[in-house]
């Protein structure tokens, strides 16, 4: 930064700064708070030291702006943080907290929303913590979407977009920018990518598992996650899933429970038999995602491991005469 920079910064000479930097002059005390903001630290470090200790610094601010609090004294307590910020204005954990507070107050009055989107800017632009910028901007959607503002609700989908979608809770903050259709949408796009990470999560467990009863009990706890969902009906790509876990089971299990699974593979399969019943899909998924077209070749090769496969060999049979319905109807043999 120059000093002509510096100087329109803080509203004086270049010829004035220029005698701070030879040491023939000081900057007037009331002008170090406007240094410390433009130079992104606080006051003390301008001087290179530090006279409290952080943690004691914070713990007497915190003290002070509570005693604020139980007497509702709301506008002494929003000029502290001011003051504290401007002071420090490095410190960015306080700008996360002040517009917690804003928000914990309801405070959308239009000058204090345009200082806190100051801050907000700030921290984006400065702030090396991606955890407290995350946390900024989420408490802005929040802000944003409730403040009735017309002008200030506009911001709420550019804050929204800042965050992750899947860190720091993006997609419970959908219903502030979409609506209707669009919203349900998203919501049941949130609910199929949920319930495909948990059963990838349980299947996970199988990896480290070596008790062969574990590892039924895990793959028997993700196709139950399937089957609560699908409630029966056509499964479009979770069906794949499904048909797999049940697969892994039958491989696992004695031979009852084997061929109750391989009845289960069966019957999924029979839909693909009855075109009305592929386009009865749960409301819950995106089930459909994907169409029966795509979904018979991965069938179709399941049906033939599970008629080579030695494990299964008590159910080859009714498996063969299966398999052989399935391709003729699908026009292959």
């Amino acid at each position: 930064m120059t000093q002509s920079e510096l100087a329109k910064e803080l509203g004086v000479s270049s010829q004035t700064v220029s005698k701070w930097e030879r040491g023939l002059l000081s900057p007037d005390v009331s002008l170090l708070p406007d240094i410390a903001n433009v130079f992104r630290c606080s006051i003390d470090k301008l001087f290179d030291r530090d006279i409290f200790p952080t943690a004691n610094r914070f713990r007497d601010f915190y003290l002070r702006i509570g005693d604020f609090d139980p007497n509702n004294d709301w506008d002494t307590e929003y000029n502290a943080w001011i003051e504290e910020i401007r002071n420090n204005p490095d410190e960015y954990l306080n700008y996360l907290l002040f517009i917690n507070r804003i928000y914990a107050k309801k405070d959308f009055s239009e000058n204090h929303l345009f200082e806190i989107i100051k801050l907000a800017e700030m921290a984006e632009k400065n702030c090396d913590n991606i955890d407290i910028k995350n946390g900024i901007n989420y408490a802005m959607v929040h802000i944003c979407a409730e403040s009735n503002i017309e002008w200030f609700m506009k911001k709420t989908e550019s804050y929204y977009k800042k965050l992750p979608q899947l860190r720091h809770g993006r997609d419970p903050l959908i219903k502030y920018i979409l609506s209707g259709e669009k919203l349900r949408n998203s919501q049941m796009f949130n609910v199929s990518l949920s319930a495909q990470q948990l059963c990838e999560a349980i299947v996970e467990l199988c990896n480290n598992e070596e008790k062969q009863e574990r590892k039924i009990y895990y793959y028997k706890k993700a196709a139950g996650i399937y089957e609560v969902l699908l409630e029966s009906k056509f499964g479009g790509r979770y069906e794949e899933q499904l048909l797999n876990y049940y697969f892994q089971i039958a491989l696992l299990s004695g031979e009852t429970d084997s061929k109750k699974y391989i009845d289960r593979i069966i019957t999924t399969l029979e839909r693909h038999f009855d075109k009305e019943k592929t386009k009865d899909t749960t409301l819950l998924l995106y089930a459909a995602d994907r169409t029966l077209n795509e979904i018979t070749p991965f069938a179709k090769s399941l049906l033939e491991l599970m008629l080579h496969d030695e494990k299964l060999k008590s159910s080859h049979k009714i498996i063969a005469e299966f398999k052989e319905r399935y391709f003729e109807y699908f026009n292959e043999k």
